[in-house]
């Protein structure tokens, strides 16, 4: 894949996260590895979902070295985490970071995010996720917290703050973003009428 197919494929997905109210303003990130080259396409800081243009997203090594960037951007505040899960994961094509509501509704209360609300979130998600406590964003340390999470886990709460989806393509850590968000805001509203009722945590 080239550079500009790569850049694509991060704004493709980039404009769906406002359309699924997984994100506001300019929060949350997303990321693609191009598995033959290394090379990882992210969101920049501050650029707004809905002017954003190919030419805006940055192309990284795994070292955090530019390879491409237009002048006056920088890649997204949570590049460190993104690049600590692609250097740990072989098999990780593509990461997001939202700031999801129920998500963070749910994480604000409990240890874990049932999955078993649908089928689709036992599939996905294929078990309940971990809340890990807030830990201050776009830092070194948040990536050495996230990142061990999620070599059992597709993906993690940082209680206060949002999840972080990983898949083998940034399509299916997409999918698996709205997942989460559907499977919270059920079990939040559950909650309200009783105790919700959960399917099977493990996907057959």
């Amino acid at each position: 894949m080239d550079i500009q197919e790569l850049r694509q494929q991060v704004l493709d997905i980039c404009k769906k996260l406002p359309l699924f109210g997984l994100v506001t303003g300019t929060a949350g990130n997303v990321s693609a590895r191009d598995q033959d080259t290394g090379l990882v396409a992210i969101k920049p800081s501050g650029v707004p979902y809905e002017s954003m243009v190919p030419e805006d997203i940055v192309v990284l090594r795994l070292d955090g070295s530019i390879v491409e960037c237009r002048g006056g951007l920088k890649s997204s505040f949570e590049t460190p985490t993104h690049l600590e899960i692609y250097r740990r994961y072989e098999q990780i094509g593509g990461i997001i970071h939202t700031h999801a509501k129920y998500v963070n509704t749910i994480g604000c209360v409990f240890d874990e995010i049932p999955c078993g609300t649908t089928p689709t979130g036992v599939r996905l998600l294929k078990q309940n996720v971990p809340v890990i406590d807030f830990i201050n964003n776009g830092t070194q340390e948040m990536a050495d917290r996230v990142a061990p999470v999620l070599a059992d886990h597709v993906a993690v709460e940082i209680r206060n703050h949002g999840p972080f989806t990983i898949g083998e393509t940034v399509q299916l850590a997409l999918e698996r973003a709205v997942a989460l968000e559907d499977t919270s805001e059920i079990f939040f509203q559950a909650s309200l009428l009783g105790t919700p009722s959960l399917i099977g945590e493990t996907a057959t």
